[in-house]
């Protein structure tokens, strides 16, 4: 009986007992289960053979091939004995090597496993930032603190860090999300230049780090002016450190109260300014700097998952502006976490960091009283 082709591929079966010519057909089985185990193939953009051929080379045949593989086209050419064999198109991935990408055929052409192009983002989307998934109706995605920059750091889950040996050193556009770690033994001076020296946008945030016995002291330049709780704003000791953000065009807001600082690790700090004495915290201040304004005293809730459902861990810093002192609550539902039960800010600049650590529990954390 006649062999029959498996669908899809160049391979048959079904030879009846001592029937003749399946040689034939066998040896073309061999040669398809060769190249589907080597898995490449050189290129499939050469559209003539080459002269000098190596046992074993294999190309797909370009559509428009000239020569000895005119009227192949699409097929996998691969010499063997000193002659070109032809096998046709099949669906298993081929690697070509000159691309370093696989394709398959769809029955019409090859195309590349994966695809190729730029994918976009939502209309709210912003560049670097990377997105997380919002349920599983895929409706919608948040935006998360991790971002990526042009040359592909990650920023945000782990901070990029990067030693300074100097006693003197101001900052510049290219520290921003960064943690600068001091190693001086002697004291070290940092410079939060005016714009006149160095043209650093609103937004911009690092942490200074004392890594060596050096106090590590900022301070501001020219005309500009440093907001902070602390004075002097310096280092306390090997491992402490100064968080810094660049608030607007001329004003810069300094902490040295550790953690909850909230500057590093997110190039270009997301600062929300606040004037509310009353608010409540929402998916939208996910990775945000909230800079609360008010002369008089604020409260912030924290909500539960009925106000605000479990889809996130929510992150971000509290930073008191005004006179007003910041007090986190928690609604109905969720509390709040904080060591001592200190959940107020504790003077004014004061920064506290908060995260969702369960639906109805958050942690607070920085300068609290």
């Amino acid at each position: 009986m006649p062999a029959i082709q498996i669908p899809g591929t160049n391979i048959v079966y079904g030879w009846e007992t001592r029937e003749k010519g399946w040689g034939r057909g066998m040896n073309t089985n061999l040669l398809v289960m060769g190249q589907v185990a080597r898995g490449s193939v050189i290129s499939r953009s050469q559209s003539t053979a080459p002269s000098n051929p190596e046992e074993g080379d294999s190309y797909i045949v370009p559509v428009g091939a000239t020569g000895t593989w005119s009227g192949k086209d699409n097929t996998i050419a691969a010499y063997h004995s000193d002659a070109w064999l032809y096998i046709e198109p099949f669906g298993s991935p081929v690697l070509v090597v000159d691309e370093d990408l696989h394709v398959y055929w769809d029955g019409e052409g090859y195309d590349v496993v994966g695809g190729t192009g730029d994918v976009n983002g939502a209309a709210g989307s912003v560049d670097g930032e990377l997105p997380a998934f919002s349920g599983t109706s895929g409706k919608a995605l948040k935006r998360t603190p991790l971002r990526l920059d042009s040359a592909g750091n990650l920023w945000g889950a782990g901070l990029k860090v990067e030693e300074v040996a100097g006693t003197a050193y101001s900052l510049t556009a290219a520290d921003n999300g960064k943690v600068l770690w001091f190693t001086s033994n002697d004291p070290v001076a940092v410079t939060l230049p005016d714009n006149a020296t160095a043209a650093i946008p609103g937004g911009f945030n690092v942490i200074l780090v004392q890594g060596g016995d050096g106090v590590v002291a900022a301070a501001g330049e020219g005309s500009d002016t440093v907001v902070s709780p602390d004075d002097p704003i310096a280092t306390s000791g090997a491992g402490t450190a100064v968080s810094i953000i660049k608030k607007a065009d001329t004003v810069w807001w300094a902490s040295a109260g550790g953690s909850g600082g909230g500057g590093g690790g997110s190039p270009g700090a997301d600062i929300e300014v606040i004037s509310a004495t009353s608010y409540t915290i929402s998916e939208a201040d996910n990775g945000k700097v909230l800079w609360f304004t008010a002369a008089t005293a604020v409260t912030v809730i924290m909500p539960g998952t009925t106000a605000l459902p479990m889809g996130a861990n929510i992150e971000g810093v509290i930073i008191q502006a005004g006179a007003g002192t910041v007090t986190v609550q928690g609604d109905a539902e969720s509390s709040i976490a904080a060591e001592g039960g200190l959940v107020a800010s504790a003077a004014q600049y004061a920064p506290m960091s908060f995260f969702r650590q369960a639906a109805n529990l958050w942690w607070l954390g920085g300068q609290r009283a």
